[in-house]
């Protein structure tokens, strides 16, 4: 950055970049053949020398590193410029990428698209109920990020009064809540709060979201948990020793895709059993319609499904979302005749 020099001196385009390697990987191990600090060099070079680049978006990461992304070259206009976000991170091509394919996918009637206020977070213990909890002696389960799985499936936990909790117990959750974590390198953990852990304390490394269903429940389970939102959390996190997403951008920047259309339940003998993320109920027909976006492992961008699908067939499935959904998902389409 510079001062402005006179009245007409103007901002010109920013060159901004990032390189997911330098060297060596995340565990400081030697990678020289994937150092691209040498190509992004020579792209600033050819920018200063002709003033224009072509942006440069190369999918080189290691996908077994949580905390990379592709090697990113682009210029960013002045206007588009904000002062309370100047790293580069949110200009980078690949998360306007994934906002133009969700607004695509919009526009095409497949998604709606939501952000975080038009959901109803829970609000963080007050100093009275803190002090009364503490007076009434009662022990209380307490669950971290670390305690829950990839599927969001709480292991551990421990349990005691409020005043020996850890000071980060800042929530209280009640069953059927959603916990994501807001953390950058625990991004797509999220949780859905099962009886067990109704009246519990989880730690402020969680966005605690009260749905206003059981079916808006399963479906925001299901969407925090997906890649788009997984890239979002990645590139909209801020600060540099522990980036996380903050307030404002959850209310206002982060997209989450939610299928377009209703669940259809219809009657069916009731040994017919399903607790879906698409509904929950003894009855097992639910609507395909919504259903097949699920499919691909890449929801909700599922390309292959074009299939319409306009009666309701029941499902010969039993199985708790709350052991192994990612199975549970791919299990699901098992229609009977």
């Amino acid at each position: 950055m510079s001062a402005k020099k006179d009245a007409e001196d103007t901002q010109g385009h920013v060159f901004m970049s990032i390189s997911n390697n330098i060297g060596h990987d995340n565990a400081l191990m030697d990678t020289p053949d994937r150092n691209n600090l040498n190509d992004i060099y020579n792209i600033y070079i050819e920018w200063k020398r002709t003033g224009k680049i072509e942006t440069v978006l190369k999918d080189n990461q290691d996908p077994h590193e949580n905390l990379d992304c592709p090697e990113q070259v682009w210029l960013v206009k002045p206007e588009d410029i904000r002062a309370s976000r100047l790293d580069a991170f949110y200009y980078a091509p690949d998360l306007r990428n994934v906002w133009s394919e969700m607004a695509n996918m919009k526009s095409q009637g497949k998604i709606e698209l939501k952000n975080g206020k038009n959901f109803t977070l829970r609000s963080k213990i007050s100093a009275n109920d803190q002090a009364a909890l503490v007076k009434s002696g009662v022990k209380l389960k307490y669950i971290e990020i670390g305690d829950v799985t990839r599927y969001g499936l709480i292991t551990k936990h421990i349990e005691d009064t409020l005043d020996k909790l850890p000071t980060r117990g800042e929530y209280m959750i009640h069953q059927g809540d959603i916990l994501m974590a807001i953390n950058n390198s625990s991004r797509g953990t999220v949780v859905l709060v099962p009886k067990e852990f109704d009246g519990a304390i989880c730690t402020s490394g969680f966005l605690v979201i009260k749905p206003r269903s059981e079916d808006e429940g399963h479906l925001l389970w299901y969407s925090l948990r997906s890649e788009p939102v997984r890239k979002q959390l990645y590139y909209l996190a801020q600060t540099a020793s522990q980036p996380e997403l903050k307030k404002d951008s959850w209310e206002q920047e982060l997209k989450i895709p939610i299928p377009a259309g209703k669940v259809v339940k219809c009657y069916c003998d009731l040994n017919c059993f399903s607790r879906t993320p698409f509904g929950s109920t003894e009855c097992g027909f639910i609507s395909l319609r919504r259903v097949s976006r699920y499919l691909s492992s890449g929801f909700p961008f599922d390309k292959s499904s074009n299939v319409k699908f306009d009666r309701c067939v029941p499902i010969n499935l039993w199985f708790s979302y709350r052991f192994s959904p990612d199975l549970y998902v791919r299990r699901l389409l098992l229609p009977m005749q």
